[in-house]
């Protein structure tokens, strides 16, 4: 074992979470900043308007790979390689269906191009992911990051906010080799899929949920409030994904390794206080660091820091969502995921338009601890 083994192990971390983690740590901070940058260069409403979209083709994509990335990180571990194959060839097929309504809706090839680009990654990190193979993830992920963001200056240059859209497309592909590779044999059998079919309807709809509940809330917004408000609540949403690594990079590792029959509650444990840690820190810093650099933002200060205390409920969300899924309980984490989902969409309605911001931040921070809080009952009740 080397010393930077004992070193992460003597932090009740394993190097396999720490490669996880810093991968996501090093894309979010190139992604956020690269995001922050935009903020100071874009006016507010196409700012909004960017992530409208953006926030279509994520959405998009969650429901083309169908919830089989969850599948081929579950039961790859367990040596089920075919499952992967089949699993690659249905999110293809999935894109093609998907894809051709929505040429007519949106009318934005970008858009469609990053539905697929996402999709398809997602697939590929799922497989890394499966076989447990963290340095891998590490550079594709870092890598697809770095090329995204010269890409999208450089498009946006040529094409404007469409050309941002459509680098992060590109440069998601060209780092989905491994899907590709799976293709080289291309046939439609589904045999291994149909086994696993209770589980994947589930996952789907957990994941579907999960991806609303964290982009959908920009398609409420922008007809209700318009593309500045949505401006100013992205930007303060911004601190909330940058620090939501931590969580989603936890779910990544420790779904394989319970799958594996691994459980390490020491990793559990250190990951929940670091992110409680992390977020509370965020929650002082950020008014300096909009008055610094982001003046024109100063009036999203008290929602940035509302938005960061909700990575705490999220964490917990994680650790025990996971666990519910790897025990075949994916139900629950459906019904949960649904609560949050609803609530959110509830508090929006009621409070967006008389608290404005404020209201806003709330109802992400109060949907996420009512998700928190549902998990802990029924892990609670089904552990007795």
């Amino acid at each position: 074992m080397g010393m930077r083994d004992k070193f992460f192990r003597a932090l009740g971390l394993e190097r396999g979470l720490v490669n996880i983690t810093t991968a996501n740590i090093i894309a979010a901070i190139v992604g956020g900043i690269f995001w922050l940058f935009l903020a100071s260069i874009l006016k507010v409403a196409n700012y909004g308007e960017l992530n409208y979209f953006i926030s279509v083709a994520m959405i998009s994509s969650v429901v083309s790979t169908l919830g089989l990335n969850v599948t081929v990180m579950t039961y790859l571990p367990k040596g089920e390689e075919l499952l992967k194959n089949q699993a690659n060839r249905m999110v293809l097929l999935s894109n093609c269906i998907i894809l051709l309504p929505m040429i007519f809706i949106f009318h934005n090839i970008s858009t469609l191009a990053l539905v697929f680009g996402f999709s398809i990654f997602t697939m590929a990190q799922a497989e890394l992911l499966g076989r447990r193979n963290s340095k891998k993830y590490f550079y594709i992920t870092v890598g697809q990051r770095v090329l995204q963001v010269p890409l999208s200056l450089l498009l946006y240059y040529v094409i404007g906010i469409d050309g941002i859209i459509l680098a992060y497309a590109i440069s998601s592909l060209l780092f989905a080799y491994d899907f590709f590779k799976s293709l080289k044999a291309l046939n439609f059998q589904f045999k291994e899929l149909r086994s696993k079919f209770s589980f994947t309807k589930d996952v789907f709809f957990v994941n579907v949920s999960d991806r609303i509940g964290l982009y959908a809330d920009k398609l409420l917004i922008a007809p209700l409030f318009g593309f500045e408000i949505l401006g100013l609540y992205q930007f303060g949403f911004q601190f909330f994904l940058f620090l939501s690594i931590l969580p989603v990079s936890l779910r990544f590792y420790i779904l394989p390794q319970m799958a594996a029959g691994v459980h390490n509650k020491t990793i559990i444990r250190t990951s929940i206080i670091i992110t409680s840690v992390i977020s509370i820190i965020s929650f002082f810093v950020i008014p300096e660091l909009i008055n610094s650099f982001f003046p024109l933002y100063r009036e999203t200060i008290q929602a940035s820091q509302i938005m960061v205390l909700a990575i705490i409920p999220w964490v917990i969300s994680t650790v025990i969502g996971t666990r519910f899924f790897v025990n075949g309980k994916s139900r629950i984490v459906l019904v949960g995921s649904i609560m949050r989902v609803l609530s959110l969409f509830i508090l929006i309605l009621f409070t967006g338009g008389t608290l404005g911001l404020f209201g806003l931040a709330m109802s992400v921070l109060i949907s996420m601890s009512i998700q928190s809080i549902f998990f802990f009952i029924a892990n609670y009740t089904s552990s007795k």
